[in-house]
C-alpha cells in the first residue's frame, strides 16, 4: 500500500537560491546540498533518515502561475533530476496546477 514517508517545504531563497537569476542546474545543486531530498530518495552517498523505499515519487510543484516560463522550467528540472535516478527507484512528476490549491503560491 502506498504511504507518505516524508514531506517538507523548503524556502530555497533561504538556502541560497537567487530568486532573480538562477537556472535548473543551480537549483539541483541546492537540492543536493542543502535539503534532505537526496537522502529521502536514497541517492547513494547520503545517509538514510527514513525507512528504505521500494520506489519514491517526487511531485514538483509549478513555481508560479504568473511566470509564463515556470512550467518549462519545472519540466527541465524534472528531466535533469530524473537523469540522476533509475526510474525503477525514483520518479519525478510535475503536479497538476489544479492540485496546487493547497498553498498560496
Amino acid at each position: 500500500m502506498p504511504r507518505v514517508v516524508g514531506a517538507e517545504l523548503n524556502n530555497l531563497e533561504d538556502e541560497g537560491v537567487n530568486a532573480r537569476k538562477f537556472d535548473v542546474a543551480d537549483l539541483v545543486l541546492v537540492l543536493q546540498n542543502k535539503t534532505v531530498l537526496m537522502n529521502w530518495i536514497e541517492q547513494p552517498g547520503y545517509s538514510l533518515l527514513l525507512p528504505p523505499l521500494e520506489c519514491a515519487i517526487v511531485h514538483l510543484k509549478q513555481a508560479s502561475l504568473q511566470n509564463k516560463f515556470s512550467k518549462l522550467f519545472e519540466n527541465d528540472l524534472g528531466r535533469l533530476l530524473q537523469q540522476l535516478f533509475n526510474v525503477q527507484n525514483c520518479i519525478f512528476k510535475l503536479s497538476q496546477t489544479q492540485m496546487d490549491n493547497w498553498t498560496d503560491v
